[in-house]
Order: C-alpha cells, then sequence, then structure tokens
C-alpha cells in the first residue's frame, strides 16, 4: 500500500497515469483558506489534476494536499476518483505513510454505493461496510488500529447515516462495553 501511495506522488502535471491524457489542473488552496476546518488543518495547499481516460469513457481527478495537522504535524494526502460518464467508479485516497492510511469506496450515479473499507498504511483493515446511496446497509466492522480487536459490529436493515453519527455509536459501544465488563 506505500508503494501505491508512492507511485500516485510520481504523477506529475502533464503526466498521469498510464493510458490518459491530461485535462486539466486547478489550484484549491484558496478554497481551503475560506472553509471552516474547526482547527483540523491549516497552512493548505491542493492542487486538482484532472486525466480522460484513451481507452475508456472515465475521467481520474487527483488531489494532492499538503498541510499542517492539529498539531503542526505535516500531513499529506493523495486521493483519487476514478469514475465513468454514468459516475461509476471508486474513490481511493492515500494518506501519507504512518497516518490515516488508505481509503476505498465503490461509487454508483455519483454516490458512494457499495463496498467501503479503509485500511491502515500497513494493510490492517480497520473499517468495512457497504453502502446504499451513501447509507450504510447490512454489516458494518470496526477494529482498533493498534490491537486488531473488532470494536464495533453492527447491522443496519435499512439505510443508515453512519457518517453523521459515528461519534454517538462509538461512544454508545464504549458505554456498553464498560457495563458489560464492570
Amino acid at each position: 500500500m506505500t508503494e501505491a501511495y508512492r507511485s500516485h506522488l510520481g504523477i506529475a502535471t502533464n503526466a498521469g497515469p498510464p493510458g490518459t491524457e491530461f485535462v486539466s489542473m486547478t489550484n484549491m488552496s484558496e478554497m481551503w483558506r475560506r472553509f471552516p476546518n474547526d482547527g483540523l488543518m491549516s497552512d493548505v495547499t491542493e492542487w486538482r489534476v484532472t486525466f480522460r481516460y484513451t481507452n475508456a469513457d472515465a475521467t481520474e481527478v487527483d488531489n494532492f494536499r499538503w498541510s499542517k495537522g492539529p498539531h503542526g504535524e505535516n500531513q499529506r494526502r493523495v486521493a483519487v476518483l476514478m469514475q465513468t460518464a454514468t459516475g461509476s467508479g471508486y474513490n481511493l485516497a492515500f494518506c501519507e505513510p504512518g497516518g490515516p492510511g488508505i481509503l476505498f469506496s465503490q461509487r454508483e450515479q455519483y454516490i458512494n454505493n457499495g463496498l467501503a473499507a479503509h485500511f491502515t498504511d500497513d494493510g490492517h483493515l480497520t473499517e468495512l461496510s457497504r453502502r446504499t446511496n451513501g447509507y450504510c446497509i447490512g454489516k458494518y466492522a470496526r477494529w482498533d488500529r493498534r490491537t486488531g480487536r473488532l470494536t464495533v459490529l453492527a447491522e443496519f436493515k435499512e439505510p443508515y447515516d453512519w457518517a453523521r453519527h459515528d461519534d454517538e455509536v462509538i461512544e454508545l459501544c464504549e458505554f456498553l462495553k464498560n457495563y458489560v465488563d464492570n
């Protein structure tokens, strides 16, 4: 996974992944200066480069972001969005080795639909779910990134907005775990 991250760092503004041609490049840094981010990032520099596949009706948008984290640490991230003209494809984000790791999600009609997974930078799975219209459906699982222990296992019979209620569910799970342990 570290090699995949490094291979995307080699993309230049005029030379994209094999089988693509350069379309455009945009400096997104000004947008970040105006975007409230609760102190999670500062001094953000981001470039968005778009490539068109020459052998398919698809595009790839690569975002390269450099920022300062909440404690002044340098953070680098490469995010890739590959999708067809109908909005099917995937999101893939590589965070700097030692950081949050690799995020993957399938897309259909411009929305997260299908598998969503999060891996540490050393390849351990930390989160796995299935999405429909951006919401969790079916089983959701999360593992502790340090110990590898399963920390959350939930099943949603109806689409659930996990991203909106993530912290609340984690707090409830911790409360229940402590209650059972005591």
